[in-house]
């Protein structure tokens, strides 16, 4: 066998090599665009969280009793986020942010951080999470119209919000929802995918607290950074206003 006979079969055989390694990987980044798409839009898939109990019990329990009528009643988490004392003492963010900052942008701060590591655990677990915080009231027809919103949810999609205040800037766009174009700063109620987590986390690696982080969010989805929309039926309203 003479070296050009050897290098044809070497080139050969890395040419095959290179086929089969190419037609698995198509295999696999189908499948998993597939998987990704199914876990997005699968309410089985989604897991509720609530972030900080304490602040109002009528709330908390009005949730509880909203949520035993949906399948999100097997996936839920209670969280106590992270208080403006636990900030100002952390010896962690007292590197991080000045005294002067932890003092006059507590609440920001607070916010923020309790979001992100929301926004982490998303990521982590490859699952869409819907995020209940602040002060909201149920509507009563709230587990009946929680189930059309998640089982016709946007295909594509970063934030599904289920309340915003009444200056946030939207289209008409799906059949249930609208596509907001801004002033989106609203976070006491919305669902994250992971693939919206991710680029939130991208975005907010370091929290400087130069503004509230829902804000910051309205811009980047008025620049075209984020897609988000907003349920177009009224199911929460805050503890302030009352049910009309």
């Amino acid at each position: 066998m003479t070296r050009l006979d050897t290098v044809i079969i070497i080139l050969t055989g890395l040419l095959v090599i290179i086929s089969i390694v190419l037609k698995i990987r198509k295999g696999w980044g189908g499948q998993n665009k597939t998987n990704l798409s199914q876990k997005y839009n699968n309410p089985k898939n989604i897991i509720a969280y609530y972030l900080n109990p304490d602040e109002n019990q009528e709330c908390y329990q009005e949730f509880l009793s909203q949520l035993k009528r949906t399948p999100l009643n097997q996936h839920y988490q209670v969280i106590k986020g992270l208080s403006i004392p636990q900030i100002q003492d952390g010896k962690k963010y007292r590197l991080r942010y000045s005294s002067e900052i932890l003092t006059l942008k507590g609440a920001w701060i607070t916010e923020a951080l309790n979001h992100l590591e929301l926004w982490k655990t998303c990521l982590l677990k490859g699952r869409p999470l819907l995020v209940f915080s602040g002060k909201l009231l149920f509507r009563s027809s709230y587990h009946k119209k929680i189930k059309v919103a998640l089982n016709q949810l946007p295909k594509k999609y970063d934030l599904v919000y289920f309340y915003l205040n009444s200056d946030a800037k939207m289209e008409k766009s799906l059949k249930y929802f609208d596509k907001i174009t801004g002033n989106n700063t609203n976070l006491n109620h919305y669902l994250v995918s992971p693939l919206g987590a991710k680029r939130l986390l991208d975005y907010f690696y370091v929290y400087h607290a130069h503004h509230p982080i829902g804000e910051l969010i309205s811009r980047l989805t008025s620049q075209q950074w984020l897609t988000c929309y907003l349920f177009n039926y009224s199911m929460v309203f805050p503890v302030s206003v009352g049910p009309n």
